[in-house]
């Protein structure tokens, strides 16, 4: 079973819907197999409950406990339903629309429609339904015939109720071996230009209050240029609103593009990278070389280089080694050498001790040739003071 079911309100009561279907299987048709188009009051996204069925032992006993039979829908709706029988009741791919107002189980069948095989075709079919005031029309491209359809007309007696939520739905059935079904494009279109068609999320109350306004009757007709001006103005002062209001999503919008951008421009630099590497390692080059081979190359000529100078500084190593052990031969054959160092000690202590008595003579004769200075100074100052006083006090 398949489930997908709009969240949102359709405000209108007058719209037009379109999807493209493919419908692809085996050559003859499975019975029991179904896809459906539904418009209810009901709101099928809050009330399905998920959980229910996980927790289920089998997907088709979660769906009995939520009174989901009906080609993977409830029986009891508000609404009217579109399905798309792969096999119907002549054996044919039938088209069947039901309604129902929500006080008994079954729908009513109102149309039925099996002379539409639109069963493996080589592009999608399209398929257009219109829900006017009073009727309900549908419509189905099929690609081998390149025309539209009217497959269904079904008057209403009253207006279609506004407020609904639209949905899909797909049952499998008991066969080993289903048809795979593809909704390639769904839309729906308001045609009613008085009301909007669902609620903007993406606005405050206000804006949608003041858009609202503008499309009823009494704003949608000038009288004259005043009326027109002022119809102006409201359009202006909604716009600025928005705008005053998404400033701050599009700045925040824009930080996050810029974020992303520097992210991208960090992967290309690292895909540059890895890139090269690749190309260096499983040997894919331009004109110019390069690759494995080359890389090969190079390492080999580092090789070389490395054993020539290895070579030669081992050469020169064992130069060095060589006079070394000359020197220590000779050294060993000459034992009158050591005795002549030990001659050459003991002359140097000698001298170290004369050096130091007779540096310490000489300090005391400076002594006292600094002390016999001093003295004689203070003689002939004493000398001169004495003359001094005496010849001219």
């Amino acid at each position: 079973a398949g489930f997908a079911f709009n969240s949102g309100r359709l405000l209108t009561s007058l719209w037009k819907q379109s999807m493209a279907l493919v419908f692809s299987g085996g050559r003859e048709p499975t019975e029991g197999q179904s896809m459906a188009f539904w418009y209810v009051q009901e709101n099928i996204s809050y009330s399905y409950k998920e959980s229910t069925v996980i927790k289920a032992p089998s997907w088709r006993e979660g769906l009995d406990q939520l009174g989901m039979t009906f080609h993977g829908m409830k029986p009891r709706f508000d609404g009217f339903g579109v399905i798309f029988l792969t096999k119907g009741a002549s054996g044919k791919p039938t088209v069947k629309v039901v309604l129902n107002d929500g006080t008994k189980d079954v729908p009513d069948t109102i149309a039925e429609v099996d002379t539409v095989d639109f069963r493996n075709m080589p592009d999608p079919v399209l398929f257009n339904l219109r829900v006017k005031a009073n009727e309900m029309v549908g419509e189905m491209t099929i690609p081998t015939k390149q025309e539209a359809t009217q497959i269904f007309q079904v008057p209403l007696a009253t207006r279609m109720k506004s407020g609904g939520f639209v949905g899909l739905t797909a049952w499998s059935g008991a066969a080993p071996m289903p048809d795979l079904v593809s909704v390639q494009r769904f839309e729906i279109l308001n045609t009613d230009e008085t009301v909007t068609g669902e609620e903007l999320r993406d606005v405050s109350a206000q804006i949608q209050e003041a858009y609202r306004e503008m499309l009823t009757d009494e704003h949608r007709h000038f009288l004259d240029q005043k009326s027109q001006t002022d119809h102006l103005v409201r359009l202006t002062s909604l716009v600025s609103d928005h705008l005053s209001t998404s400033k701050r999503a599009e700045e925040s919008l824009a930080m996050q593009i810029q974020a992303l951008s520097g992210r991208v421009h960090r992967l290309g630099e690292s895909c540059r990278e890895l890139r090269k590497e690749t190309d260096l390692l499983l040997g894919q080059h331009d004109q110019g070389g390069g690759g494995l081979g080359s890389l090969k190359e190079q390492i080999q000529g580092l090789r070389h280089i490395f054993n020539k100078e290895g070579a030669h500084a081992q050469k020169k190593l064992d130069a060095v080694a060589k006079n070394i052990q000359q020197v220590k031969s000779r050294h060993e054959s000459m034992p009158e050498n050591s005795q002549r160092m030990s001659a050459i000690a003991e002359q140097g202590l000698i001298l170290e001790q004369t050096v130091s008595s007779r540096g310490t003579q000489m300090t005391g004769m400076m002594i006292v040739l600094v002390v016999s200075i001093v003295g004689i100074g203070l003689m002939m100052w004493r000398r001169m003071n004495y003359y001094e006083k005496r010849n001219f006090l």
